[in-house]
Formats: C-alpha cells, structure tokens, sequence
C-alpha cells in the first residue's frame, strides 16, 4: 500500500510460548522501497476468535483505510474480520464482515468489484474435509453489520 510517499508493507507475525500461538497483523513501512523497518504497532486478535487470525488485506476507502483479516471465531468457525484505520498504522476492529458458510478458518480474503457487482473472495480450510482448502465467491448482500457495505467501505 502506498501513501505519502511511503511504502506500506503488510504481514501476519505469528510466535508461539509455552505452546500457546499468538497471532498479529503487523506493518513495515519503507520510503525507498527497498529498506522496510517494521513497526512496533500492531493489530492484536479481538475478543472472539481463536489465534487463527491473518492475511491482512488493506484497501483505501473515501475517508479512511480498511483492512480485511481472514479467521477463526472461538466456535471454530470461519469468519472474515474488518478494521477501519485513519492511518495504515493504528487499526479499530468494527465487526465481523463475512461468517457464513466458512466451516473452520477463513484464509485470503479479498474484495474486488467486477464490472460493478463487489465481489468478496477467501480461502477457507476444511479439517472436517481431511484438511482440503476451497475457494468461495460471493455477491453481494454479504452477511453483516447492516451499517457496513461497500458503499460505506467507500466513503
């Protein structure tokens, strides 16, 4: 992600102590392009979901910067996360975006509108299906907070 002139690179940092996984939305920022230094922000997992949290997708609304987070709720299900920040560094999570149909973790998310229909993309793992990932498109109305749309995403 660019802006002001700086190159905005963002990753899932994941650490594990004692056995227990701790998973973070992270950033590194670069004004060459080629020299990053990683940031010491970064986007803890909500209440609600297990460490199963990543692959940050950061896009740029009207009047803020959104970032989509593919997960798992602590009912083991998938879930596809939303945060609004007002500068790539300091994130709010809003709600869930996408939950349904997702089975056990949601991987990859990505929004995208194909000659004007927004289409949500993700991966989502299936232990249930002896470990297989499957892709997922949807259309619009996505299952969400009702005051969160794209067009909303946009402004």
């Amino acid at each position: 992600m660019v802006s002001g002139g700086r190159l905005y690179l963002f990753y899932t940092g994941n650490s594990k102590e004692g056995g227990v996984r701790t998973s973070r939305q992270c950033v590194a920022v670069s004004e060459d392009g080629r020299r990053f230094i990683k940031q010491p922000v970064f986007v803890e997992t909500p209440p609600g979901f297990t460490q199963h949290h990543r692959d940050p997708k950061v896009f740029r609304g009207e009047k803020n910067w959104w970032m989509l987070v593919g997960a798992q709720k602590e009912d083991l299900t998938g879930a596809i996360a939303l945060y609004e920040s007002d500068d790539l560094l300091h994130w709010k999570y809003k709600s869930i975006l996408y939950d349904d149909c997702l089975d056990q973790v949601s991987e990859c998310p990505d929004l995208m509108t194909f000659d004007g229909t927004d289409v949500l993309v993700t991966s989502w793992l299936s232990v249930r299906r002896r470990g297989r990932s499957q892709q997922m498109a949807k259309t619009r109305p996505w299952k969400a907070m009702p005051a969160i749309s794209r067009e909303n995403l946009m402004r």
